[in-house]
Parts: structure tokens; sequence; C-alpha cells
């Protein structure tokens, strides 16, 4: 645990002393875009890759199942945005407003299933 905290902690204060000291090397962190111009890759978008210390030492506090259906549903959409485009042609395909509407009716059935035990 202490290795993986210096490491991090490490990365950081290197790229902290960089800001005053250009001389010193600093190691990249943030956002990456992969972008794929080739088709049939080019249907899926692009992919945004983060190399973030915080991140990696929170994500040990996360459950293993969990971890694994995050990463696992986000490569099934990006698979799913292959074989429908691919299948019918169709580039939009409305991800974000199925994602509402998902919240949307999970927030109302967690409504109705709360009303009978409410005492009000």
């Amino acid at each position: 645990m202490w290795t993986g905290f210096g490491i991090a902690a490490g990365i950081g204060l290197l790229n902290g002393l960089k800001v005053f000291n250009p001389w010193l090397p600093a190691i990249p962190v943030g956002w990456e875009t992969i972008v794929f111009h080739d088709k049939p890759w080019s249907y899926i978008d692009s992919i945004r890759i983060s190399f973030q210390s915080f991140v990696m030492g929170l994500s040990f506090f996360m459950p293993l199942d969990l971890a694994f259906s995050a990463w696992f549903f986000y490569f099934l959409k990006k698979a799913a945005q292959l074989l429908i485009v691919a299948v019918t042609g169709q580039r939009q395909l409305y991800f974000d407003e199925q994602a509402q509407g998902a919240w949307v009716g999970h927030s109302g059935i967690v409504d109705r299933a709360k009303a009978p035990y409410k005492c009000d």
C-alpha cells in the first residue's frame, strides 16, 4: 500500500516541481483520446484513456464485481456501436438519451416501490 502511495506522490511531486523548474522531467498524466480513422473502427467514435493516480488509488475501494461491470458495459457499448453502424448504417445511436430515460424510469420505479411504506 505504501509503495503505491509513494509512486503516486512521487509523480505528483515531480510534476508539481516541474512548474517551477522546467528542466525537470515530467510524467504525463491526464486524458488521452484515441481516434480511429479506418473503417469499421471509426464507427465507435473515440476512446478516452486516463492515467491519474488518485483515480487508481480510489479504485482499490471499489468492489471487484462493480469494476468488472463498468469495464464490461463500456466495451459492450463500443461493440454495440460498431455492430449497429456496420449493419444499419445509422451513425446517431442516442446512447445519452437512452441513459437519461433509464435514470428517469429507475427513479419512478423506486418511488412506486417505496410508496406503500411511507408514513404520512
